[in-house]
């Protein structure tokens, strides 16, 4: 894993080197209560943080130091779909508009990556993720 932003590997590539996709159990705990960083994978110029509220509910900013330190709030719902995917519901706000996805999330070491938008795609890249 490099600077946070830049692709780790691709899902495939962190299985077959021990890594592991986490049950749904373990994707709640893990998120349950968390604040999360991490990429936006569209635009990896951007850095989400946001707390994942035992209630179901996110709250959190994006930021970016490129051209100027910037701040937008983001709030939002998640929940974990039937395949185990952890799913993110935000609200539009500053130049962010309203999405919904689904990533999956992984575990190597003590490290944990996320994929992106193509998250049953085991070529598509995951980038990591700071967990507190």
């Amino acid at each position: 894993a490099g600077k946070v932003g830049l692709p780790a590997a691709t899902g495939g590539e962190l299985l077959n080197k021990g890594g592991k996709k986490l049950a749904k159990d373990e994707l709640v705990k893990l998120v349950k209560g968390a604040t999360i960083s991490q990429v936006i994978p569209r635009m990896p110029e951007w850095t989400s943080h946001r707390t994942f509220g035992n209630d179901g509910s996110i709250t959190g900013r994006n930021s970016r130091d490129v051209g100027g330190s910037v701040s937008r709030g983001v709030t939002g719902t998640w929940s974990i779909d039937h395949q185990g995917r952890l799913c993110i519901e935000v609200k539009s706000s500053g130049n962010f508009r309203s999405d919904s996805f689904c990533s999956n999330y992984y575990r190597i070491g003590d490290k944990v990556y996320f994929s992106g938008p193509d998250a049953g795609d085991k070529t598509a890249p995951i980038f990591e993720s700071k967990i507190n």
